[in-house]
């Protein structure tokens, strides 16, 4: 048994100091980012939730700039369908799922994206990403393609660097944040998920694997996954060393993501779900007894995908010229947290007692 003594913080736990700053407009910075070979001009990707992310919302992701991480809960039918339908418009980056129950079969459907649509980006999806049978997928793919490789989730530095000596070169950070998750109350585990970030980039800095300019080709690339609630949790992932943050609940209630809308009483809203909620896992293990971390929730709807991500942008770019970057290497460089109390968190959100 062993006690870490050194704090671990999540988003609400620090803030960033504002920097001197000569940025005259916020247009004037740059929040391009590079996830292994894929460009971004937006570091925002939509979760591989079934709730979240099919071809309309890939779709508008790769409009905006961003990306978006096709699910794999669908039919090999379904999946191809929804291929076509963005090689149709040239729709970059296609980004498909598998997981580690039917590798075998996965790999095999994987083998025929390849071929037939074009693929950029394999994720392999898991609670746990430190595990031997993920080692042993990613070296299955790998040995199949040089496609970009995505691996998680992990929490650590040491679990990051296994799944890139394996073959991965995205790592997806975030064990227990999700606002659906429930992997740290039901199991005990996790890792506060700024310091998670953290963690991964010291790490992978240390064993070479992050050299000199962090949008170099080969520089094994971070995705912040979960937590993110605020733009500004988005600033703090990308000043603690992500790449790229990957977003679930702030899309779920768009008109983009997969699902319908509902209206009760007046008041429309969408149904978002964690993987490994008692919903989700009944589907998809039917006639097994669900391994259950995570709920299902309702989101207010939000409209068109594409106004959350022009909020989501303006807030960005507005982090980065408080820090006085122009650019997301600028901002890592730059970057210092204050840690604060629950005092300060109160502080920080609209708080007058007369607020229209």
């Amino acid at each position: 048994m062993m006690i870490r003594n050194k704090p671990a913080y999540s988003f609400d736990d620090v803030l960033m100091v504002p920097q001197h700053s000569t940025i005259l407009s916020r247009s004037d910075v740059d929040i391009g980012t590079r996830i292994g070979g894929l460009p971004l001009k937006l570091p925002l990707l939509s979760a591989n939730m079934d709730t979240v992310t099919e071809a309309q919302m890939a779709l508008e992701m790769a409009e905006r700039g961003g990306a978006g991480v096709l699910h794999r809960f669908a039919s090999f039918e379904e999946q191809c369908e929804w291929l076509a339908e963005m090689r149709s418009v040239q729709a970059r980056p296609r980004i498909v799922s598998v997981g580690l129950d039917d590798s075998f079969e996965a790999i095999r459907d994987i083998d025929h994206m390849i071929g037939e649509y074009d693929i950029d980006a394999v994720c392999i999806d898991v609670a746990h990403g430190d595990h031997k049978r993920m080692l042993d997928v990613i070296t299955q793919i790998r040995g199949l393609t040089q496609l970009d490789i995505i691996a998680g989730n992990v929490a650590t530095g040491k679990a990051a660097c296994r799944l890139v000596d394996a073959g991965a070169n995205i790592i997806k950070v975030g064990i227990g944040p999700g606002s659906v998750c429930s992997t740290r109350v039901v199991s005990g585990h996790g890792f506060p998920q700024l310091s998670a970030i953290i963690e991964v980039d010291e790490e992978l800095r240390l064993n070479g694997r992050r050299q000199g300019e962090r949008h170099g080709n080969n520089d094994v690339a971070i995705i912040a996954d979960g937590g993110i609630r605020y733009p500004g949790d988005i600033v703090k992932a990308l000043a603690a060393g992500a790449d790229a943050v990957m977003l679930g609940s702030l899309l779920a209630g768009t008109d983009e993501a997969a699902g319908d809308r509902i209206v009760e009483d007046g008041i429309a809203f969408k149904t978002f779900r964690g993987m490994a909620s008692r919903e989700a896992q009944s589907q998809k293990r039917a006639g097994r007894t669900p391994r259950v971390e995570g709920v299902a929730a309702r989101v207010p709807y939000r409209g068109p995908v594409r106004d959350t991500l022009s909020n989501l942008e303006a807030g960005i770019r507005s982090g980065l010229s408080y820090s006085g970057a122009r650019t997301l290497s600028e901002l890592r460089d730059a970057a210092q947290f204050v840690v604060v109390t629950g005092n300060t968190l109160r502080e920080s959100h609209p708080h007058h007692p007369y607020r229209l």
